[in-house]
């Protein structure tokens, strides 16, 4: 019996893709793909991949349909499900076996014609405290296909400090969750310049797909996550420039009494770039050191903790923090 590689190798990919595909099915699919056969040539390749190849079960009839032996294929619609997941938590991204898969997991989504599974059911969930506007599912989803398209979008992007809405563009590059709420990572069109945008505060998203896709868009995640990772919270150097700017920045030193100094001592490894000093004055207070481009998050921060924590120094910031605490008391009195 003859065997045509090329063909049978197209049939493995339909069969791992549309598990429970019939004959007839079989022969529909291979002809979108410009491979004109019969049932019986199809018939004639199962015999194949069942007994000299051992990929499908060996029985005379396949009621359900045609599915690998022991191999595990995913729909579509999972695909896309696991692809979501993977942008939802887009800080790993970084990592190599990550981005192998998820460039897999691309390719997948091109070859596939697969009819929809049910889709299992979500085991990881989380509470957001931003309102959501009508069209807020339709703008994560755009987002989410733009940067699987590396396609840049423009969008009207409204905060309280500004008077009026902004009309914008850029590359969506991942998505972030914090502090309740969710973020999307847009780096400018034509400049090296990271923001986060925060998914409520955004309407009138739309893809810009005349333009080219992006074509450093994982070097530029990396470059993005380590500029976040350089931050504190959403308030991260926007450029590899500020971020050099940060450490002609004086450091800050932030100092925790005994009472919180164990809370502190438990994640010693909070921030890469921050350092933890046990206090060595005999008081159990513990020092946290860092450098920042913008700490007003760090602030924050601090103050969350209402005593028991206050800025050790630079000096400019320590009185800063002393003229917002006597306005604080003003409000108080």
């Amino acid at each position: 019996m003859s065997i045509n590689l090329h063909r049978l190798g197209v049939i493995v990919k339909v069969i791992a893709n549309q598990p429970g595909i019939t004959l007839s099915g079989l022969v529909k699919a291979l002809k979108k793909q410009k491979i004109d056969v019969t049932e019986r040539t199809i018939a004639k390749d199962i015999l194949i991949l069942k007994n000299e190849l051992e990929l499908l079960p060996n029985k005379e009839r396949l009621r359900k349909g045609y599915a690998l032996s022991e191999i595990f294929s995913l729909s579509a619609q999972e695909i896309d499900l696991v692809l979501d997941a993977m942008h939802t938590f887009g800080a790993k991204l970084s990592d190599g076996e990550a981005s192998v898969m998820r460039e897999r997991l691309l390719a997948f989504i091109h070859e596939s014609g697969a009819s929809a599974k049910k889709i299992p059911g979500r085991s990881i969930s989380h509470r957001t405290i931003y309102k959501k506007s009508q069209d807020h599912a339709a703008v994560e989803r755009l987002l989410l296909q733009s940067i699987r398209l590396r396609l840049p979008v423009v969008f009207t992007y409204k905060t309280p400090r500004l008077e009026k809405a902004e009309r914008l563009t850029g590359y969506p590059l991942l998505m972030l969750f914090h502090e309740r709420g969710w973020y999307c990572i847009i780096k400018d069109q034509d400049e090296q310049r990271y923001h986060p945008r925060r998914l409520d505060r955004i309407s009138d998203c739309a893809e810009l797909s005349q333009v080219l896709a992006n074509p450093s868009h994982e070097e530029d995640i990396r470059e993005a996550q380590f500029l976040i990772s350089a931050g504190w919270g959403m308030s991260f150097p926007r450029s590899m420039k500020e971020y050099k700017e940060t450490e002609n920045k004086p450091k800050i030193v932030a100092r925790f009494d005994r009472t919180k100094a164990g809370y502190i001592l438990e994640a010693v490894e909070r921030h890469p770039l921050a350092k933890v000093v046990p206090a060595k004055d005999g008081t159990g207070e513990v020092e946290f050191h860092i450098k920042l481009h913008n700490p007003d998050e760090f602030l924050f921060w601090i103050r969350s903790f209402g005593a028991n924590a206050w800025i050790v120094e630079p000096q400019s910031l320590r009185q800063k923090e002393r003229a917002e605490i006597t306005r604080m008391m003003r409000n108080y009195e």
